[in-house]
């Protein structure tokens, strides 16, 4: 690849990407609108840069949930 100061390099490009846009990632993962899949940020701080990263959600308290609310059908 010929560069911005026109030397040859090697490159090996790689192809990523990710959801920017949050509806869309609401309607793939079908989770609700107002909330984070990952962390446990409130309603009103979606969006906000916090002074300190939130907690991370414990996925593992939320099976028994799950499992008594799938048994109740």
């Amino acid at each position: 690849m010929v560069c911005g100061d026109e030397n040859i390099r090697r490159c090996v490009p790689i192809l990523s990407g990710w959801l920017a846009d949050h509806m869309e990632n609401v309607n793939i993962h079908c989770i609700k609108v107002n909330r984070c899949a990952i962390c446990v940020a409130r309603r009103d701080q979606l969006g906000l840069l916090p002074k300190r990263p939130y907690d991370e959600r414990n996925h593992a308290a939320y099976e028994p949930l799950w499992e008594a609310s799938q048994d109740e059908t």
